[in-house]
């Protein structure tokens, strides 16, 4: 599976940039490949579409820099959104790369548009553990995705919502997706959130995820989650924001939000933190999360 995956991601790749193939392409990735976007990327591209794979996995930006000034040209960055922003925000003077593969998390249209002026065009890959690569999308030119060679989309109506579900290609059986889309037909779809870390708030649902992807579209703000704190069954539970924003006040940050987010889900309190507990490759957890944010909560309670 995983090598069809990865022959249909990099002919979707090479089309988009109007390459006949990725034979030849110099490949430095920030993720590790333990990780599945980072084997997919990173080795089996290699492996598939004749792209050539270093050894090296910087993560500090002057790493970064260093080591795409020594690969020669056509050469690509394999990064998740996190690595990217702390590269941008660097002010470093970067080295022009031929591609830049985003991946882990939605990347804004403005950090997309960012990385292209000061490295190259950037294209996210869409995709799970359990059927590999699915979609991609060149960022700045919108949120739409669209799905790898013959891969279809499908949805189902359940009590509690919508399932979604992608099939074909070397997926014979139709795989389930852990998030909400809003389908525009079988190929093109627009990414909601995650179907289980939907919330309900004074009998109104959303997504944490959608909330986050709005909350970091801030401008001002380098990162940054709601956490919905346990609540009894007859509470109305608020929500918490987290943020990463030096030149932002709370008041600042819920102006933004209120632009963007029902009032509902606004954060009761906006809690300005050094950094957010994510792993290697920017994911947070829900348990770090959680433990996090208990602790967050009571330092600023204190």
């Amino acid at each position: 599976m995983l090598a069809e995956s990865t022959q249909a991601a990099a002919q979707a790749i090479a089309t988009e940039l109007g390459w006949a193939s990725l034979a030849g392409l110099h490949l430095l990735a920030t993720v590790p490949p333990q990780h599945s976007y980072g084997l997919e990327s990173s080795v089996m591209l290699a492996l598939a579409a004749g792209a050539v794979l270093h050894s090296a996995r910087p993560f500090f930006p002057a790493d970064i820099k260093e080591r795409l000034e020594a690969l020669p040209r056509p050469r690509a960055l394999v990064t998740t959104p996190l690595h990217l922003k702390n590269l941008l925000r660097a002010g470093l003077s970067l080295p022009p790369v031929d591609l830049v593969l985003c991946a882990t998390a939605p990347l804004s249209a403005a950090v997309a548009a960012q990385a292209e002026q000061l490295l190259g065009p950037l294209i996210e890959i869409y995709g799970c553990t359990e059927a590999g690569q699915i979609a991609t999308r060149r960022t700045v030119l919108g949120e739409r995705w669209t799905t790898l060679g013959s891969l279809r989309l499908s949805r189902q109506e359940v009590d509690e919502g919508d399932l979604f579900f992608v099939q074909g290609g070397y997926l014979q059986t139709a795989q389930p997706l852990a998030d909400t889309l809003q389908l525009v037909n079988e190929q093109q779809f627009y990414l909601r959130g995650r179907a289980n870390d939907l919330i309900n708030v004074a009998g109104k649902r959303n997504s944490l995820s959608h909330l986050n992807m709005q909350l970091n579209r801030l401008e001002g703000v380098q990162d940054g989650c709601f956490w919905l704190p346990d609540g009894r069954p007859d509470d109305v539970v608020r929500t918490v924001a987290f943020v990463v924003a030096p030149t932002l006040s709370a008041e600042q940050v819920l102006a933004g939000l209120r632009q963007r987010v029902e009032s509902a889900f606004l954060p009761r309190r906006v809690i300005h933190v050094q950094a957010l507990p994510r792993d290697a490759t920017g994911k947070l957890t829900v348990r770090a999360l959680r433990e996090f944010a208990l602790e967050q909560v009571k330092g600023a309670a204190s």
